[in-house]
């Protein structure tokens, strides 16, 4: 398979062939183009349809936009997996991502341990790359006496209670292990949704304070206005049945019959004559349909 650069999506470096941590090349077949974007960086901020990274590789912050719960949190360092291209613009760099892996602990030089990117790897050493106090880049020899399945790129942890004066420094009896992450993406998203499935019913669901939070339905129409769309029908409250339109402007593909689950954020409109929003809907195991074939619909 033939590696293709695409150098002003992905800067210098990755042009060059520099082996970047949170930043891996794009493949591309002679028949199908194939493309593997992967950035990494701390959570800056988290909005309804999106989060926004701060990618220290690319030096500039990326907007994630998900068709999955990601549940991304500030403060938290990610890894975003993505079949697509990084897009630019004159205002925003912005990815669609396929998976959201959350880590454990983030890159840095902490007062017990340190957190860094594996840089090299040989059968019994490893160099360890990490970001010190002021922000710069600094490195670690890491020896290892058993035989290990570490990577160029792993995020790991370094605990040691001696380092050897040398350049680098070389921990001493180290313990190293690859940070703790947990992935959420489509099918994570859709096991926790049919799990929800066993108790939750087609209709509306409100939060505490009596705004609309999500609702179960069936999609009965797709269509396109300015965007894809399609329309979701519910049992309302009075037991007849509502529709919600939702736009699908990442590319979204469902089937007319499909169940999904619609949540609402604050692009949702329920004030006009037809209710509207855009995204965040998930399709829904086929047994929560075959539920409703004998149970009636309900409204909570």
């Amino acid at each position: 398979m033939k590696k293709v650069i695409l150098a002003g999506a992905l800067g210098i470096a990755a042009f060059t062939g520099s082996n970047i941590p949170g930043l891996d090349s794009l493949t591309a077949s002679a028949a199908v183009q194939e493309f593997n974007t992967t950035v990494e960086g701390k959570v800056i901020e988290v909005q309804s349809n999106y989060f926004i990274i701060e990618s220290k590789e690319l030096n500039e912050n990326v907007t994630i936009y998900t068709d999955f719960q990601a549940n991304a949190k500030p403060g938290e360092y990610v890894k975003v997996n993505s079949n697509g291209l990084l897009l630019q613009n004159a205002f925003t760099t912005s990815l669609t991502a396929n998976s959201v892996e959350h880590f454990e602990l983030a890159p840095g030089n902490y007062e017990k341990y340190t957190v860094g990117h594996v840089s090299e790897v040989s059968s019994n050493e490893l160099l360890v790359t990490y970001i010190d106090n002021n922000g710069n880049s600094e490195d670690l020899c890491v020896p290892l006496k058993k035989t290990h399945n570490f990577k160029v790129n792993n995020l790991v942890k370094v605990e040691s209670d001696f380092w050897a004066r040398s350049i680098p420094p070389i921990a001493v009896n180290a313990k190293v292990e690859k940070v703790k992450t947990q992935i959420n993406d489509y099918s994570t998203s859709t096991k926790s949704l049919e799990k929800e499935g066993t108790t939750l019913k087609p209709g509306m669901y409100e939060k505490e304070d009596g705004q609309p939070n999500f609702v179960i339905g069936e999609i009965t129409k797709l269509d396109k206005d300015y965007t894809d769309y399609v329309a979701v029908k519910y049992p309302s409250k009075n037991g007849k049945n509502d529709v919600v339109y939702v736009d699908l402007t990442q590319g979204q593909h469902f089937n007319i019959g499909d169940m999904v689950r619609v949540d609402f954020h604050d692009g949702s409109n329920f004030h006009g004559i037809d209710k509207t929003t855009y995204d965040h809907i998930q399709k829904i195991n086929d047994k929560i349909k075959q539920n409703t074939n004998e149970e009636q619909w309900v409204w909570s």
